[in-house]
């Protein structure tokens, strides 16, 4: 008799373990494809005694609002005698939605930080965001208008 309800409760168990609304919520790592891809900035300004450019080429991926990614953002110039460079690559990461994206970067050998916080100007298939990059290189900060695109060709 034991054996007997050992083996119902195991067909019990079977039974409700399978579920018709298992499908229903997917555990696949789908990206969002408006984030998803290659991005990139460029940007160059001589004017006033000041002389500056940044390059960023990065692949992000994303889904549900938050993104990480990899590549590099280099900025440099002078001012006077003020020469200035930080170069970011690690912990490339951001939060983003179809109006606005916030995304950060460090340099872990100088603790250097990039930040951009960006609205959207475009939402085609290749979106832009225009703001302002922050950076901090060496204790100084350094502050521009940015935008940064995706880019399906880089």
């Amino acid at each position: 008799m034991k054996y007997k309800f050992i083996l119902l409760a195991l067909l019990f168990l079977f039974i409700t373990a399978c579920s018709s609304d298992d499908d229903s919520n997917p555990t696949s790592s789908n990206t969002d494809s408006f984030i998803t891809g290659n991005w990139s900035v460029d940007r160059f300004t001589l004017g006033g005694g000041v002389q500056d450019s940044m390059t960023a080429r990065l692949n992000l991926t994303g889904k549900d609002g938050v993104f990480t990614g990899t590549g590099t953002i280099i900025f440099g110039g002078s001012s006077g005698t003020n020469n200035f460079y930080g170069i970011f690559e690690n912990d490339i990461k951001g939060v983003y939605s179809t109006t606005s994206i916030s995304l950060t970067a460090k340099n872990n050998i100088t603790n250097d930080t990039y930040n951009f916080l960006g609205n959207i100007v475009s939402s085609t298939a290749e979106p832009s965001y225009t703001g302002i990059s922050t950076m901090i290189i060496g204790g100084n900060t350094y502050t521009y208008e940015t935008t940064i695109f995706k880019n399906s060709t880089r």
